[in-house]
């Protein structure tokens, strides 16, 4: 089978190198919102919006760009980077620095960026 993801078998990953992960994310999230249009300014509760909302809660995030924007642990709140690894019980992010954060999924909304600049809160 698969090897299994650890922080360990990450060790030796740069942020550097997610970059072409990050690309790929992008262009796939492109597609996805290409067939969800949603007007300029529109409200969060318009049904475009809506249908956006529902899209991105399904869609692949390993390679968004995101930071946590809420957590029940406040000294989560902010760490951000490329999504590398999610598991039912956490989101893995690779900042910058190339420091590996396993923030555990319970109480924690996402901001991930879109590639039309959009930010958009998720509920991990």
């Amino acid at each position: 089978g698969e090897p299994a993801v650890t922080p360990a078998s990450l060790a030796n990953v740069k942020f550097s190198q997610l970059q072409p992960m990050h690309q790929l994310w992008a262009k796939y999230v492109q597609g996805l919102l290409d067939s969800c249009p949603v007007e300029a300014g529109a409200q969060p509760t318009s049904p475009g919006s809506q249908s956006l909302v529902k899209l991105m809660a399904s869609a692949d995030l390993h390679g968004c760009a995101a930071s946590v924007a809420r957590h029940n642990n406040a000294g989560l709140v902010g760490r951000g980077g490329i999504i590398v690894h999610a598991t039912q019980g956490a989101i893995w992010l690779m900042d910058e620095r190339d420091k590996l954060h396993v923030v555990p999924r319970g109480g924690c909304q996402l901001s991930c960026k879109l590639p039309d600049g959009r930010l958009m809160l998720l509920a991990s």
